[in-house]
C-alpha cells in the first residue's frame, strides 16, 4: 500500500479490507510515526491486525510492535 498523506490512509487500508490482506506491517517511517494514532484506529476499525516499529504505537492501542521505544525507554 502506498500513502503519502494523511487522507491516503482510508482509502489505503480500505484496499487492503478489499484485498483480503492478513495483517498490516507499518514500516519505521517517521510520517506514520507522526500519524500512529489515526493509523492504530483505522487498523482496529477495519479488523486488521497490525504490527508497528515502535512501543509508542502499542501504547496508542496497536496490537504489537517489533522494536523499541522511539524515547530509549527500557522496555
Amino acid at each position: 500500500l502506498k500513502v503519502s498523506a494523511e487522507r491516503d490512509f482510508e482509502p489505503a487500508l480500505v484496499s487492503a479490507v478489499q484485498q483480503r490482506a492478513d495483517t498490516l506491517l507499518v514500516s519505521a517511517n517517521p510520517f506514520f510515526t507522526q500519524q500512529r494514532v489515526q493509523l492504530v484506529a483505522l487498523a482496529a476499525r477495519h479488523a486488521i491486525p497490525a504490527g508497528y516499529p515502535w512501543r509508542e504505537y502499542t501504547e496508542s492501542g496497536g496490537l504489537m510492535s517489533y522494536g523499541p521505544s522511539i524515547a530509549g525507554r527500557t522496555i
